[in-house]
């Protein structure tokens, strides 16, 4: 039988530009304004107690789960930062985008590692920077299904992006 626990607006409303969504089904899938997704609520959701996973998010950003890093602030706006990760994970032979909503500047896509093809989920929320216009930061969880560490695989991958995207 699914449950949905139903969570309200707030930053998860301005993160998601949805008023509120539910917990669905499955771990890790939500539902905004009935359509299921698997876009992940940064400030409410909580870490697998295993190291292989690597969480950045924004200094001062509020959420239940502490960063492994702090965003950097990147000198593009959030539409221009947005149009710049979509176009990095097309790029990328290995990564496949499973959703994307360019309004509320979210992607989530798989990562398959080389050696032995492990699947690994990697969602980003592309945010304006406080205090600076045309500044954005991100909020990135990468992390394995499966196994107990990732020998720092989903660290490794966070910083690629991290400074792909830094890059003029």
């Amino acid at each position: 039988m699914a449950r949905f626990f139903h969570f309200g607006g707030g930053l998860a409303g301005a993160l998601t530009g949805v008023a509120a969504f539910s917990l669905g089904a499955w771990p890790g899938d939500f539902m905004y304004a009935g359509v299921m997704t698997g876009f992940l609520d940064f400030s409410t959701f909580r870490r697998a107690p295993k190291p292989n996973n690597w969480l950045v998010l924004p200094d001062g950003f509020e959420a239940v789960e502490s960063a492994d890093m702090a965003s950097p602030r990147i000198a593009l706006s959030p539409d221009e930062l947005f149009v710049k990760l979509e176009g990095l994970v097309g790029s990328r032979r290995d990564w496949k985008l499973v959703d994307k909503d360019a309004g509320a500047r979210r992607l989530r896509f798989i990562a398959v590692t080389r050696l032995l093809r492990f699947k690994d989920d990697i969602d980003i929320a592309v945010l304006p920077a406080a205090g600076a216009a045309g500044e954005s930061e991100v909020a990135i969880y990468s992390r394995s299904r499966i196994g107990y560490s990732d020998l720092g695989t989903n660290a490794k991958r966070v910083k690629e992006i991290l400074a792909a995207i830094s890059m003029p």
